[in-house]
């Protein structure tokens, strides 16, 4: 592990107009306006980490029934009331995934082989965009108040994924790749929170598989936290607090997921990894930092492994139940967690939103609802299995 040092020539290299040779899942908690989080891109679920000193998925735990529920400092169950945001309908074709900040709009083509960045409504700035090149496509995507983050690989994750990161004010293009002195790892989590990205480098040829951090603004890497051998990590979540994760362990038959926090806006080498108080043990999926808070989720019964129950954990021990969602929606949006709920009973599915004292819900829907993807101060969600398949997107007050 090394002290802060400067990223590769593409990275400081400027590029206008169309990005060349750049080719759908999500770049998780992606941050919001210049100092909030915002999560990003596709419906879709994170993919795992596959190197030679991690497991190439996290296999799920043994055990098929029901988990016990936490068993902190004590637990409350919140009552959600609805306060629904005032949400309007994106432009542009449905099927495709689109993300926007109000004043940029990331549109990432269905097929995950162009993307396009454009300047919304009559404000100042360039259009971006490019296709994959051949073999491979945009693996993850995500939208902030200053950059635009396109990451592209390949399927099987058999090389070096490359990020393509657009400055929105300076309105010009540079990549992380290969050549970067924090070179990205294949098939891996990344998370932009304000200047900031986040992702895992190494693990191949016998490289320790560690934590990244790359200073977009200043143009400076620093590598922090390392896995054991044998060990991976993934479902990062940058916030304004410490850094989420999901981390894992080669056991067999059944590997152990554990959520941790690493704290620092920046990595420092030899950087400790912190368990989330409160979750049972090897049941993990996703957490996200929020003011005093971490909110996360784990999977009660593996055997329907989509279906997450949510809960928050205080600093002081105590563990609030925040009722059930969809794996991998977690998202930080301001000051507050969004998550999709299916529907349940006569139930519809939901977008539900937790403040860090109240739960509310700020979305229903008949159909089903994507991942929230988080940009600046607006939320952005899919709705399909309706009458008309739409994207929608709402400020965040």
């Amino acid at each position: 592990m090394t002290s802060p040092v400067p990223l590769s020539a593409t990275l400081r290299r400027t590029a206008w107009g169309l990005l060349a040779a750049l080719a759908l899942t999500a770049v998780a908690g992606c941050t919001g306006s210049d100092d909030q989080p915002e999560n990003a891109a596709a419906p879709q679920p994170e993919p795992s980490v596959a190197s030679s000193s991690a497991p190439a998925t996290p296999s799920p735990t043994a055990s098929a029934s029901a988990s016990q529920p936490p068993s902190a400092g004590g637990t409350t169950t919140a009552s959600p009331t609805t306060a629904l945001l005032a949400w309007k309908p994106l432009p542009g074709d449905p099927a495709d995934t689109i993300t926007t900040n109000g004043r940029w709009t990331l549109t990432i083509a269905a097929d995950g082989r162009s993307w396009r960045l454009t300047p919304a409504g009559k404000g100042p700035g360039r259009t971006f965009g490019a296709s994959a090149p051949r073999g491979e496509r945009i693996m993850k995507a995500g939208l902030n108040g200053s950059f635009a983050v396109v990451v592209y690989g390949t399927e099987a994750g058999t090389r070096p994924e490359t990020a393509a990161v657009t400055d929105l004010g300076r309105q010009r293009t540079s990549t992380i790749d290969a050549d970067a002195d924090a070179a990205p790892a294949s098939d891996t989590s990344w998370s932009l929170y304000g200047t900031h990205l986040w992702y895992a480098t190494g693990g191949q040829g016998g490289t320790p598989y560690c934590l990244a951090s790359a200073d977009l603004d200043t143009g400076r890497s620093a590598v922090g936290w390392c896995a054991d051998a044998h060990h991976g990590f993934t479902n990062i979540t940058a916030a304004d607090g410490p850094t989420a994760m999901m981390t894992f362990d080669d056991a067999r038959p059944t590997s152990c997921r554990t959520l941790v926090t690493v704290s620092g806006e920046a990595q420092r080498p030899g950087n400790e990894i912190t368990p989330v108080p409160g979750v049972p043990a090897c049941k993990g999926s996703q957490a996200v930092a929020l003011a005093g808070s971490t909110v996360w989720s784990m999977v009660p019964d593996e055997h329907r492994y989509q279906q997450i129950h949510v809960y928050a954990s205080a600093s002081d021990g105590g563990v609030t139940d925040l009722g059930l969602g969809v794996n991998n929606t977690l998202a930080r949006c301001g000051d507050s967690i969004f998550w999709a709920k299916n529907a349940t009973g006569s139930a519809p599915a939901a977008l539900m939103r937790w403040d860090g004292s109240a739960l509310t819900t700020a979305y229903e829907t008949k159909g089903f609802l994507g991942q929230p993807l988080c940009a600046g101060d607006r939320i952005n969600i899919a709705e399909s299995g309706t009458a008309r398949d739409r994207q929608l997107t709402a400020t965040v007050d």
